[in-house]
């Protein structure tokens, strides 16, 4: 089960964002994503809270039906989005390449659009670098609090403290912040944000500032960081929002965290990383976030796609 929501749950979320980047306009993108996220992060916590209410009266084994059977609401509202919308309007060389047989996987975009190559790479960096702060956040936790109550306590009001502060990051910080700066401002601002906490825990290591690192990125990283990336799907073809972005948005964060986590084990095992190497992997991850992030906004001349009908 948790496979399944590692992946198609998540690719059905995926096809939520390709909706949204196929009927907004840029600036209502940048009103409006943080407040998607926002309501994200509002179920989810309602989700935990239901489930800590009902698990003991219905029994373990019953919650996965019930998670089930909110699918049909969620496949309702969808159904009748599309209906409301209208259907995208066909794109001559997408259907041509279809109907011989081309592209049945969605790799002619990366082919065509150098960006779809380039935010692949940075969803790769991004989520190693999320990889490698969890790891520091867990290590150093284990390292202060030898106690697993003391460590689940932590832990719980940690977790407590970062929905908060990722709720006034998606309601209040992020729109101003895309309202008053520039895309490539943004993307380079958030890997430079994580070099600087990656150097604070180089010079002070702690619980402390591995706690701060985690917590701003998790918190930076569904909210200022998603909403920005997804802008940069709104003027590219059909194909590059529905089928190339699941590529990268689906797969590459999966292929990112697991091999982040295969990688430090080898590093580990062939003795080119010292117990106390992963901040400085951090710091190198960070730096390729950046180098990425600068080379996708440098990129101009994209195909300009047209948004799904608007309802008269």
């Amino acid at each position: 089960l948790y496979l399944l929501r590692e992946t198609y749950v998540t690719l059905i979320l995926e096809q939520y964002w390709s909706y949204l980047d196929s009927v907004q306009q840029e600036s209502e993108a940048k009103r409006n994503n943080s407040v998607f996220m926002g309501m994200v992060s509002l179920g989810a916590m309602l989700g935990g809270f239901i489930v800590s209410l009902v698990a003991q009266k219905v029994g373990t084994i019953t919650l996965p039906l019930m998670a089930a059977l909110t699918t049909l609401p969620a496949a309702f509202l969808a159904n009748w989005a599309f209906r409301y919308t209208g259907e995208p309007a066909p794109e001559v060389q997408s259907e041509a390449a279809h109907e011989k047989g081309a592209d049945r996987f969605g790799i002619e975009p990366f082919r065509q659009i150098p960006a779809l190559r380039s935010l692949f790479l940075l969803v790769i960096c991004s989520q190693g670098v999320s990889t490698i702060f969890y790891l520091m956040f867990q290590k150093q936790l284990q390292i202060s609090l030898p106690s697993s109550d003391a460590q689940t306590a932590f832990s719980g009001m940690f977790y407590a403290s970062l929905n908060g502060l990722s709720l006034v990051f998606q309601f209040i910080v992020t729109p101003l912040i895309l309202r008053g700066i520039s895309k490539r401002a943004v993307q380079l601002m958030i890997p430079s944000l994580h070099i600087g906490t990656a150097l604070l825990f180089i010079l002070r290591p702690g619980i402390e500032t591995a706690a701060v690192a985690f917590a701003l990125f998790k918190s930076i990283d569904y909210s200022l960081f998603r909403s920005s990336k997804e802008l940069l799907y709104l003027p590219l073809s059909f194909d590059a929002r529905y089928r190339a972005k699941e590529w990268i948005d689906v797969v590459g964060y999966r292929i990112s965290k697991g091999g982040t986590s295969l990688g430090l084990v080898v590093l580990q095992k062939i003795g080119l990383m010292g117990p106390n190497g992963l901040p400085f992997v951090a710091f190198g991850a960070c730096a390729a976030w950046l180098y990425v992030a600068g080379k996708l906004t440098k990129i101009k001349g994209e195909p300009k796609a047209q948004p799904l009908i608007r309802p008269a």
